[in-house]
């Protein structure tokens, strides 16, 4: 009786009418409260309804009843992952491992976890897991050409969403990460046959139309640009993500106004993310309002793109300089931020620095250090090959020996 009530209920809401499916669901749980399999498709309802907390609600019903309820459990993760809590979609898809060991589909969406949390190599080794059981999973390909990216592993990421879309030409998701691929290997004309592509799969997606835009402003077509941000915005017109980007190609086309009122719509719903804060520093910085711009672009330094220039940006993040005052007496470290070219060009200003700072610690190029110690011969003991302190802070080890002249 309780399975015909339940198949009824999942024709009904698949065949479109969706109240009178969850209504009989509810109704049937109200006569059989301990029907964990008629309260876990209740949360699958709620799923399906992007109602995250009332399917929560229900799974994690299902849970109490049953705790080895596997089912449960996985789609409760994948809630987590859309919300981007990935610890706790950790927890629960570790659990569901402890009950099916070495679940295909567990052990790829745990590799994606372990990839949001920045566990490369512990993701990495999963994934391998997950297609060792089945090499024909484009999904999983697509993943590992996901990890493969995060790694800076450009031609094995490229080989890997070439062979997850040989097995599925119509996975949109495998074409947008090649697409990124390209753009990181430097082959903008490849990139844009890859969005393109995705976008022939899918013409609604935002991701996709976001980028071809962002393809179109990297190119100076900032015309072209804005019109395929706007084509995502009209489909979503409150994702952060569009707005944010849409902000920015404002400010390449010098309309400020319109570039704030986005930019500081997005802050509002997320004063502390790093991208919005950078694109209101460049704003700020625009408008000459430097003051109050320079306290937006120092988050820049916590960009994951920062990260990629500086590998020891993870170290220093938590000894950067915030504002507060500096005695002559305090330990200094200058770190460069990125080129030879940017070092060489911003090196005038340490003569600024010594004459305030006669100790501060330097950490240069290597190719630079003869340069900059016979510029500034009083304090030549003060340079050091780049990663000298960087490397060791916030560790129990000490730096190694000054290279010598």
């Amino acid at each position: 009786m309780s399975n015909n009530i339940i198949n009824n209920a999942i024709n009904k809401f698949i065949s479109g009418n969706t109240k009178t499916g969850i209504k009989l669901l509810k109704k049937h749980i109200i006569k059989k409260p301990s029907d964990y399999l008629a309260i876990y498709n209740l949360g699958y309802f709620y799923q399906q309804l992007k109602n995250f907390e009332l399917a929560k609600k229900n799974y994690l019903s299902a849970i109490k009843i049953n705790p080895n309820h596997w089912e449960s459990k996985i789609n409760i993760s994948l809630i987590y992952i859309e919300l981007q809590e990935y610890s706790t979609a950790l927890k629960f898809i570790e659990d569901v491992l402890n009950i099916k060991e070495n679940y295909q589909p567990a052990l790829r969406d745990k590799a994606l976890i372990l990839y949001h949390l920045n566990r490369y190599e512990e993701a990495l080794n999963s994934i391998e897991l997950s297609i060792n059981f089945n090499n024909k999973d484009y999904i999983a390909l697509n993943t590992m050409g996901i990890i493969q990216l995060g790694l800076l592993n450009l031609e094995i990421a490229k080989e890997t969403f070439l062979r997850a879309i040989k097995l599925n030409n119509k996975y949109e998701s495998s074409f947008i990460n090649l697409g990124r691929c390209f753009e990181l290997l430097n082959l903008p004309e490849d990139s844009i046959k890859c969005f393109l592509e995705a976008e022939k799969l899918n013409p609604n997606s935002l991701l996709t139309l976001n980028n071809i835009a962002s393809y179109y402003v990297d190119q100076g077509n900032y015309k072209k640009g804005l019109a395929y941000y706007l084509k995502a915005y009209e489909k979503n017109n409150k994702d952060l993500m569009i707005l944010s980007n849409l902000a920015k190609v404002y400010f390449y086309l010098d309309k400020y106004k319109l570039a704030e009122e986005l930019i500081q719509k997005c802050l509002k719903k997320d004063s502390k993310n790093e991208d919005y804060r950078e694109a209101y520093a460049a704003l700020l910085f625009k408008q000459q309002k430097y003051s109050e711009a320079w306290n937006y672009y120092e988050g820049r330094l916590r960009l994951t793109k920062f990260s990629n220039k500086n590998i020891y940006a993870n170290n220093i993040k938590d000894f950067l300089w915030c504002g507060r005052n500096i005695n002559t007496g305090d330990k200094i470290l200058v770190i460069k931020e990125q080129g030879i070219g940017d070092e060489i060009l911003y090196g005038n200003i340490y003569a600024d620095l010594f004459k305030n700072f006669p100790d501060a610690k330097i950490e240069s190029d290597p190719k630079l250090i003869k340069l900059f110690k016979k510029n500034f011969p009083l304090q030549k003991s003060n340079f050091f090959p780049f990663g000298f302190f960087t490397e060791y802070l916030g560790s129990e080890y000490t730096p190694r020996t000054p290279l010598k002249d």
